[in-house]
């Protein structure tokens, strides 16, 4: 319904996190890509690099930085 399930083209994923309405999944090279229903800007964290780890949880999106500071949306 909202392509969040439209991951067949995603390549060298090490880590996958859903939401109620997305799907984010983190690169082996530590940056995250987002499919889904961009809801409060969640899909934003596209934009975070050098990410260790991902969660997600009904709408939010987190990430834990190599530095140790949390990115979210």
């Amino acid at each position: 319904m909202y392509q969040q399930c439209d991951v067949a083209t995603w390549k060298n994923i090490t880590e996958i996190a859903t939401g109620s309405y997305f799907t984010i999944g983190l690169k082996s090279e530590v940056t995250v890509v987002f499919t889904g229903k961009n809801i409060d800007e969640i899909g934003d964290v596209t934009s975070c690099t050098e990410i260790l780890t991902i969660d997600g949880n009904y709408y939010t999106a987190l990430g834990v930085e190599q530095s140790g500071s949390y990115v979210g949306a």
